[in-house]
């Protein structure tokens, strides 16, 4: 449980803006007793304005919860208002808020803005820890140390005197404001973003659930497949034995079947050339039956008569070539007065034809 030991008040309201002024609460209740325009709602503003940030009713656009600038004659008022308390975590801090009214000449009305906001915090091993606004959410960090809400601070515990009968106001603002106290609106909001983080995650199962079911058959196919692979695997190697063997028992058989094929090479060339020989002899047959036929009688005598009569044949085919000879002289001489014959005879027709056409003009 946090607890609020100290509240300074310094420029607001009533209190004067040129010292702080503290009030220390007694545990475990503190009576704030006083005349009208003592200042007891102050002290309840700026508890609230303290630990929620919130100024009262009107006072961002009349000044009038900063001590009026009129009362000291200055343009420019400075306002703070700090707490020293226990958080949840049972470790002392305090909480500064700073203000600033200005009036300017000529103006009735007063401004007012908050200039800054500090938590100071003492660790365990005695250093200070400084958090201002312009680095963290100071309404925030206020929240989680007095271990209460926003709302509650701000509507059940310093709830202003002018806004204590909220409960009595129109039911959809005492509704707006019981969610925001029971915090009914964040856990509609988180329970939207669960059903929805729901429904995306129920289709995520889903996909998942039918990707898996894919997975799976093929998961199935593919064991199916490695144990094909495997029997497979085990025929190969079989077959390679078996090819082994094979070939083990192929190499003799090889090497007799080159042998016998070069045998049967050498079998072929000696049986063309047999054939080749046999062919020449039934030629050489053929060409002596044809000599022998066209002889008429054979030569019986010895070599002498045969040489003999071979001068003999030999002086009469020299005398029928002489005879050849004269006698292609004989028609080469006939031929070429043959020739001039027909030359002459093919000039007279052309002095005959000369004559006749002579003939037909003198007619």
């Amino acid at each position: 449980m946090s607890l609020i030991e100290t509240l300074s008040i310094q420029g607001i309201r009533s209190f004067e803006p040129s010292r702080p002024q503290k009030l220390d609460f007694i545990r475990p209740v503190t009576l704030i007793v006083g005349t009208n325009g003592a200042g007891k709602t102050t002290i309840i503003e700026c508890l609230k304005y303290a630990t929620t940030g919130e100024l009262p009713p009107g006072a961002k656009t009349n000044g009038s919860f900063v001590h009026d600038p009129k009362l000291t004659g200055e343009a420019t008022i400075r306002a703070k208002v700090g707490i020293k308390m226990i958080d949840v975590f049972k470790q002392p801090m305090m909480v500064t808020r700073s203000l600033e009214a200005t009036q300017k000449q000529n103006q009735r009305s007063v401004t007012v803005r908050t200039m800054d906001a500090t938590i100071k915090r003492v660790l365990p091993n005695g250093q200070v820890q400084s958090l201002n606004q312009k680095c963290t959410s100071i309404d925030s960090e206020l929240a989680i140390s007095l271990g209460v809400s926003k709302p509650v601070l701000e509507y059940v515990i310093f709830c202003h005197q002018e806004e204590s009968n909220w409960p009595l106001m129109e039911g959809k603002l005492v509704k707006q404001r019981f969610d925001e106290i029971f915090a009914s609106a964040r856990y509609v909001k988180a329970l939207e973003e669960v059903r929805g983080l729901k429904k995306i995650y129920d289709q995520q199962v889903k996909s998942t659930d039918a990707e898996l079911a894919h997975l799976r058959q093929v998961k199935e196919e593919a064991d199916s497949k490695s144990r094909d692979l495997a029997e497979k695997k085990v025929r190969l190697s079989a077959y390679e034995e078996e090819k082994r063997k094979v070939t083990e028992r192929l190499e003799p058989l090889e090497a007799a079947l080159a042998k016998y094929e070069e045998q049967l090479e050498q079998v072929n060339r000696l049986q063309a050339q047999l054939d080749s020989g046999r062919e020449q002899r039934s030629s050489l047959a053929r060409d002596i039956e044809e000599q022998r036929s066209g002889i008429d009688s054979l030569f019986e005598g010895d070599d002498e008569a045969l040489e003999t009569r071979l001068a003999s044949v030999a002086k009469e085919d020299a005398e029928l070539d002489s005879r050849l000879a004269k006698l292609r002289r004989d028609l080469d001489s006939a031929r070429a007065s043959e020739s001039a014959l027909e030359a002459q005879a093919q000039a007279l027709a052309v002095e005959l034809g000369r004559l006749q056409q002579e003939r037909d003009r003198a007619e």
